[in-house]
């Protein structure tokens, strides 16, 4: 052993340190449990095959619950008809979205209608 290296606070004896490459914790760092909307959007996010017609197509589930929900929407089911609604009153109106042909009183109007109501 070194005479130049003192034991002492933050210096253990050199047969008790760790070796290079060796970790102290050797279970590692614990996992981390992912809350309910991880889980949630995680599940979402995973790709299923569909069948429409003859043709086989992959898609994230997200989007066969959306083809789902607008099927059944047009369909006529009562139920499906009011989500759809109610989503796409809450979406933001793009302004390609708007008319350029309105004149610009019809704009404002529009304008003011879309402000008052996305609040």
């Amino acid at each position: 052993m070194d005479k130049e290296y003192e034991v002492g606070y933050k210096k253990p004896p050199k047969e008790y340190q760790f070796k290079p490459g060796e970790s102290g914790n050797k279970k590692g760092r614990p996992k981390r449990f992912q809350d309910f909307k991880s889980d949630f959007q995680a599940e979402l996010e995973e790709t299923i095959t569909l069948k429409e017609g003859n043709n086989v197509k992959t898609m994230t589930k997200q989007r066969a619950l959306i083809k789902r929900l607008i099927t059944n929407a047009l369909n006529g089911h009562a139920p499906s008809i009011k989500l759809v609604t109610s989503i796409m009153c809450s979406m933001p109106v793009k302004n390609e979205d708007l008319s350029e042909d309105l004149s610009v009183e019809d704009a404002k109007i529009l304008q003011d209608f879309i402000e008052r109501n996305t609040k």
